[in-house]
């Protein structure tokens, strides 16, 4: 058997969705908001992603657990879905998962994005505490394996 756990460098999802949520509730976040948001968001997301790391470990040789980055997926799409049908044994559905993602992907957003879509936009805007707040918050497994730099 086979999982596939998609991975997003934590820092960048947070600040995503904290300007979503700013967003959508039309500019009222606060800093102090944020710092709810580490709590509510960043730091269960860093255990998440920790047991999983933990897991693939622990099963490794009886389930293959594979990390897909959501970069990747994000970008180049039907290369990363083939590639884990193939890993799967479906590749005869390559074809269909081609095209659906070609018809599907018609340039319409489908949700409100603040973002310009650049890979690392948030250290252009994310204050420098926070950057060292987020750092000191993740640990060394974490930081290893998802690459992260500080």
């Amino acid at each position: 058997p086979h999982v596939f756990v998609q991975l997003r460098d934590p820092r960048a999802a947070l600040w995503s969705n904290f300007h979503f949520e700013r967003k959508m509730a039309a500019g009222a976040a606060t800093a102090r908001d944020l710092d709810a948001l580490i709590e509510a968001f960043y730091v269960p997301a860093i255990a998440w992603i920790e047991s999983w790391l933990k897991a693939a470990a622990a099963l490794s040789g009886r389930v293959g657990v594979y990390f897909v980055e959501y970069q990747s997926v994000s970008t180049q799409p039907a290369a990363v879905c083939g590639a884990m049908l193939q890993l799967s044994g479906a590749e005869r559905f390559i074809p269909e998962l081609t095209a659906f993602i070609a018809n599907s992907r018609g340039g319409a957003e489908t949700a409100p994005n603040f973002r310009s879509g650049k890979s690392d936009e948030w250290r252009q805007h994310m204050p420098a505490a926070l950057q060292e707040r987020l750092w000191a918050l993740t640990p060394p497994l974490v930081r290893e394996r998802m690459r992260m730099e500080p």
